[in-house]
């Protein structure tokens, strides 16, 4: 069942994994052929994370005002987000704000996000 609270739950856990540049966790969250805005299958969307974390020394994300419609067994989201992103050598950060499209869906390991776009623009 595709609750609220377990949707919101898997965005805390993905938040905390992008922050703490945490692959292993990260991993865990996708399904096997999910599709990003950047990558397609759970391996080629680790390798671009693991790209972003090994260039930056910190990384916060903020996702919230969350509409969240229910349909065919997989909760599709929209909702606001804010990236900071400090790279390795840089003194100042970078701030990025935009629209994120994300579908969950249950399998075998739970629920995982098979979805996630983003467009975005530097703050």
């Amino acid at each position: 069942p595709l609750k609220r609270a377990k949707l919101t739950a898997l965005l805390t856990q993905f938040e905390s994994a992008y922050q703490a540049g945490n692959v292993p966790q990260l991993t865990r969250l996708f399904a096997a052929d999910a599709r990003t805005t950047d990558a397609q299958g759970r391996g080629e969307i680790v390798r671009v994370y693991r790209q972003l974390f090994e260039v930056t020394d910190r990384r916060e994300i903020g996702i919230d005002n969350v509409a969240w419609e229910i349909r065919e067994g997989q909760a599709h989201g929209a909702a606001h987000f804010v990236v900071t992103v400090l790279e390795k050598g840089a003194r100042v950060p970078r701030s990025y704000t935009g629209a994120l499209s994300i579908v969950i869906k249950p399998d075998q390991e739970g629920l995982t996000i098979s979805q996630l776009y983003h467009k975005y623009a530097l703050r």
